[in-house]
């Protein structure tokens, strides 16, 4: 299945960072946790017809982070989280495909942070 096949009636998925991030990041912690509280706000206010769910995944592997670019201290970071990586973006997808897919009627106001374990609660 892909994302074109999907129908996304009735299903929403905000996207956001990490729920913990980086340090001396004020603004940018106070966003997210915004989109969380959006996320929950929406779920309630408009379940259980529409499905309003967030996804806050820990770093992912783009241009801007990749390991051939990054200091000593994040590749450090890297080597802390338990998956020893950080996520590909099509792993983040697969997330988003599964909060647009049936598997996840269930699902509503929560926020799902595919992480490789950097955030356990």
């Amino acid at each position: 299945m892909d994302a074109a096949t999907l129908s996304l009636q009735g299903r929403t998925a905000l996207v956001t960072g990490a729920a913990s991030g980086i340090g001396r990041a004020i603004a940018l912690s106070f966003a997210k946790a915004d989109v969380i509280g959006l996320t929950r706000s929406l779920a309630r206010e408009f379940a259980p017809h529409i499905r309003v769910n967030a996804i806050a995944p820990g770093p992912v592997e783009t241009a801007m982070l990749s390991s051939a670019h990054m200091s000593p201290p994040w590749l450090a970071k890297e080597m802390d989280i338990p998956q020893h990586r950080f996520a590909h973006p099509d792993e983040i997808a697969d997330t988003a495909l599964f909060l647009a897919s049936d598997l996840s009627r269930f699902y509503c106001g929560q926020v799902l942070g595919p992480n490789g374990g950097s955030v356990m609660p």
